[in-house]
């Protein structure tokens, strides 16, 4: 089963690492300081959902 669209989004966390990209860690927290999987860049539509991106 594929968690919808809106799951990933409320999941997606922005990258601590990369603060300006718009890179985006769609499974929670960041962990690229600690060799964790990589941010992904979100669509336009997902980073202004997002309530804490600016």
């Amino acid at each position: 089963m594929h968690p919808s669209e809106h799951d990933l989004t409320d999941a997606a966390v922005p990258c601590a690492a990369r603060p300006s990209t718009g890179f985006l860690h769609l499974d929670g927290a960041c962990r690229c300081f600690f060799g964790g999987p990589p941010p992904e860049f979100a669509p336009a539509r997902a980073l202004s959902e997002l309530s804490h991106a600016s």
